[in-house]
């Protein structure tokens, strides 16, 4: 049974966005050769300049340990993953924090960022183990990223991002897809079209406003988005190759003022009920692909954007 070491870096911002309704869990993995994040200070705690504001770390370690047979899965065939957090002392933990509306945040995608789930898996609180079904869509390496928020010994309430590896199928016939960096501002996804605001050009270390405007090409009236999980929208923000992880949600910040853009660009679209804003900051240059969910009419859509992080 594969049960993989991590080291955990967690992010959350100052009170001030925190009130907003965005905090960021940022994992960066040290296996097989990657690298760790530059910023990396001994014990595994980071120090994280985030747009000057002050941060706050874990001092406590956590592991996944998968307890159910991942040695033969099959693409298209309901799997079974079941597993439990220990820490650092190898104590299985029973006691996790509800954040936006769940205990778990279950996010696998294929490692090379091709079909993304986001998933809620069903708790054991007696035996402390996680299950959840999954069907993996095709063959290759996925890697499965279990979100959550431990309650003892966190009482600043730090999200948590662990990982697993697993290998689905017939890996000869895995050709992973190159990662291709959008240009475009618009794109066409569930039957709407999304738009795309970008305040400033991504860079390493540098806090990046982006938002999202969803439009419905089939009616003239617009479009009302509804609460996802207690906000407005979610964004999980993954690097190409070493798979680093930050989890957002959609923030109230005032997005009229983003550098690079005009008024009317975007200060048209603020607090609009088809628009959600987001706000992250990139540890390192490469290239990152953005999955945002959003829920319209009770249906919850994905969409996805790559860009490129100097």
């Amino acid at each position: 049974m594969k049960n993989f070491r991590i080291k955990l870096i967690l992010v959350i911002l100052a009170s001030g966005l925190v009130a907003w309704g965005a905090y960021f869990g940022i994992t960066t993995i040290k296996k097989n050769g990657s690298q760790t994040s530059p910023n990396m200070m001994s014990g595994g705690a980071m120090d994280h300049d985030m747009a000057s504001m002050s941060t706050a770390q874990s001092h406590r370690g956590y592991d996944i340990e998968v307890t159910s047979d991942t040695s033969n899965i099959k693409p298209g065939q309901s799997t079974k993953i079941s597993y439990k957090i220990v820490n650092d002392k190898k104590e299985v933990l029973k006691d996790f924090t509800i954040a936006h509306e769940k205990l778990m945040h279950f996010i696998l995608v294929r490692k090379d960022l091709q079909n993304f789930q986001h998933l809620h898996p069903d708790f054991n609180k007696q035996t402390g183990e996680f299950s959840v079904d999954v069907t993996f869509p095709a063959d290759g390496p996925y890697r499965l990223f279990p979100d959550f928020t431990p309650t003892p010994e966190n009482p600043q309430k730090l999200p948590v991002t662990v990982n697993y590896d697993v290998v689905v199928g017939d890996q000869s016939k895995y050709k992973a897809q190159p990662l291709t960096v959008d240009t475009a501002t618009s794109k066409t996804t569930g039957g709407f079209n999304i738009d795309y605001f970008f305040g400033t050009t991504p860079r390493a270390g540098a806090q990046l406003d982006y938002g999202l405007t969803i439009s419905d090409p089939n009616v003239d009236e617009q479009v009302q988005l509804e609460s996802y999980l207690g906000a407005m929208g979610h964004g999980v923000i993954i690097k190409e190759n070493t798979l680093d992880f930050i989890h957002t949600h959609a923030t109230g910040m005032d997005m009229a003022g983003m550098e690079g853009m005009t008024a009317a660009e975007h200060a048209g679209h603020v607090g609009e009920p088809d628009t959600v804003d987001f706000s992250a900051t990139f540890p390192e240059a490469g290239k990152y692909k953005i999955f945002t969910q959003f829920q319209v009419k009770g249906k919850v859509i994905t969409s996805d954007y790559t860009v490129s992080v100097n």
